[in-house]
């Protein structure tokens, strides 16, 4: 099998644990519907992930006599694509649409891998559409984030886009380009959700499959030197 099927098969076995854990979050009736619908459209690259999480009341109210901050449950949600190395599972490239309960604003965010030339920012866009620049926020141990607040031209153009390219420096002065497909991503957004632990799972199984994918293809390799090497040896007796 070539590497271009490889990698189209490994991208294909990612996209299916996630999908299937969407379905499997539905209610019974949509659950049945999505089913059908799977063998005839393509898979989606986008999934929503929502979780309550709790945060203190900081405002004036709750400050006034020495009033205790009360913690507030408030949903997060993230319509979020994902890929992942197809060589060793770990996280290539993120895009997700973050909104929190309360807030007007949606964000924008942009996950790469580590290495790349802070300074010079994310450029990114939308099929032919004019780029812009995000800067980078933050980098954790597994790469580097960059997001702005959404607007409502860049959700539009999301919606109705086909291909997102994401384009950063590395700091050997090369440039990088991850393409992300863009399918999905509008019933994605306003569709149901699953939890981040679920999906958190569901990335975690398809990483520790591909790392089995490229451990058995290195095993036949080997075991087709030392078969070829015998063969060789039989011949010059």
């Amino acid at each position: 099998m070539c590497l271009r099927k490889i990698i189209k098969n490994q991208f294909r076995l990612v996209l299916t644990l996630a999908l299937g854990l969407v379905v499997a979050s539905l209610p019974v009736n949509a659950a049945d519907k999505a089913k059908k619908k799977a063998s005839s459209e393509p898979k989606s690259a986008w999934i929503k992930i929502c979780d309550e999480v709790k945060f203190k009341d900081v405002t004036k109210n709750a400050k006034k006599d020495g009033a205790k901050a009360e913690a507030k449950k408030r949903k997060i949600c993230l319509t979020q694509h994902d890929s992942l190395n197809t060589y060793t599972g770990a996280p290539l490239i993120s895009a997700s649409v973050r909104t929190v309960t309360g807030d007007e604003k949606s964000r924008f965010m942009v996950s790469v891998p580590l290495g790349m030339v802070i300074p010079a920012g994310v450029l990114v866009k939308v099929d032919d559409e004019k780029p812009f620049t995000i800067k980078y926020s933050f980098c954790h141990q597994v790469g580097c984030v960059a997001e702005i607040n959404m607007e409502a031209a860049l959700f539009e153009s999301l919606k109705k886009g086909k291909k997102l390219h994401v384009k950063v420096l590395a700091i050997s002065g090369k440039p990088v380009v991850f393409p992300v497909s863009l399918n999905g991503f509008n019933k994605a957004h306003g569709g149901p959700s699953i939890s981040s632990e679920k999906y958190g799972k569901a990335l975690k199984s398809a990483a520790l499959q591909i790392r089995k994918i490229r451990s058995d293809q290195a095993k036949k390799k080997r075991d087709e030197k030392i078969m070829n090497a015998g063969k060789k040896t039989e011949k010059k007796k």
